[in-house]
């Protein structure tokens, strides 16, 4: 099979801007006075930094912005850089359990920074990092959410590791996330990596970062996805930094239709458990309600493009992997589906103007003066 979970765009934790005046400043921020912490709120914050750092890099590129553009955007980005907090940094002392991802996540940074192409090696290394921190963060949830369990900051909702190996997390599942809850998850998210001040400034810089922009990349940025990997394929501009694209998905679907119906119903789990690992890298603590119901879903469009005939799958096949993706998508849990426009132009701030985008506008300028 040669489907590969690993080149699927990989969300993190959503960042609802409602609200955000007011909010209490994660306690993270207060840590990092004496610039020695290394505490597990630093390392969560560390974590969620570099997955933000991905995304912030392949969006720049992505965007294929003009000189002039590159030259606003990098005057904007100065600014926030002036009250941006220190950057969580774990100094290498973090959890065994979160080496790898660390590690994975670090290397891939320092080929996007730079604009090197990403080997095949390394994308399978991401991914694997990115499953096995979904999986912590996972039991990271369960485990605060044992009885007698009381603690602030960061640790309210995510346990020390030490807490959460003492139970076998398996068949265990994370309570499910109100609507309430997710807001003051992503409060905390935000200040925890942006701080207060940096947040308030990207919060009023919003609308002139999104007037830099032409209407056709607004658009783009309207359907931008938090993402690990940078695109494969310019035929799918929409899809920036997201290798979710259609075109693998068809892949997908061709080999699936060449298989016999006996051999589709021996090697079905092996097609669809993928798509199981996608969506919980993609969300850490999806419920499996909700996993097999967006596997059912898979599972009829598969059916559907079984039944075509070869003409009527290449007439067909654009709006069967559209519908792949959505089906899979976690959207209506992360929140993401319900964001104002003013939310989602604070998220496109946040990444265009984010933790070293200024050194990546820098070398937009100079590669259009070379």
């Amino acid at each position: 099979m040669r489907i590969r979970p690993w080149i699927i765009s990989c969300c993190l934790l959503p960042f609802v801007a409602a609200l955000l005046y007011g909010a209490r400043p994660s306690t993270v921020v207060e840590a990092r006075a004496n610039g020695n912490d290394t505490s597990w709120d630093v390392q969560l914050n560390e974590m969620n930094y570099l997955i933000m750092k991905t995304s912030s890099v392949n969006l720049i590129r992505g965007l294929h912005l003009s000189k002039n553009q590159a030259i606003q955007l990098k005057v904007l980005a100065d600014s926030v850089a002036k009250v941006l907090p220190e950057i969580p940094d774990s100094k290498g002392k973090c959890d065994n359990s979160l080496k790898p991802t660390r590690t994975a996540f670090t290397k891939l940074i320092k080929k996007l920074e730079i604009g090197e192409d990403i080997s095949d090696s390394l994308k399978k290394e991401v991914y694997a990092a990115r499953q096995l921190e979904a999986e912590l963060i996972k039991l990271s949830l369960i485990g605060a959410q044992q009885p007698l369990y009381e603690e602030e900051g960061c640790l309210q909702c995510h346990a020390i590791p030490a807490r959460y190996k003492q139970f076998n997390g398996a068949g265990l599942e994370p309570k499910t996330v109100t609507p309430a809850v997710r807001i003051e998850t992503d409060r905390a998210h935000i200040y925890g990596v942006l701080g207060e001040e940096a947040s308030a400034l990207l919060w009023m810089l919003k609308d002139e970062v999104i007037s830099i922009l032409s209407n056709s990349q607004q658009s783009v940025l309207k359907d931008f996805r938090c993402c690990l990997m940078p695109s494969t394929s310019l035929s799918g501009p929409e899809r920036i930094g997201q290798a979710a694209s259609n075109g693998d998905w068809e892949s997908y679907l061709i080999e699936i239709r060449t298989l016999s119906e006996s051999a589709w119903e021996n090697y079905k789990p092996l097609y669809l458990y993928p798509i199981e690992e996608i969506m919980r890298a993609t969300l850490p603590g999806i419920r499996k309600k909700e996993i097999e119901k967006r596997i059912d879903a898979v599972s009829v469009i598969i059916t559907e493009a079984r039944a075509l005939n070869r003409m009527d799958f290449e007439l067909q096949k654009e709006d069967l992997c559209e519908r792949l993706r959505k089906a899979i998508s976690s959207e209506t849990l992360s929140g993401e589906a319900f964001r104002s426009s003013d939310e989602r132009n604070f998220l496109s701030a946040l990444f265009l103007l984010y933790f070293g985008s200024s050194n990546i506008y820098k070398q937009l300028i100079s590669s259009y003066e070379n």
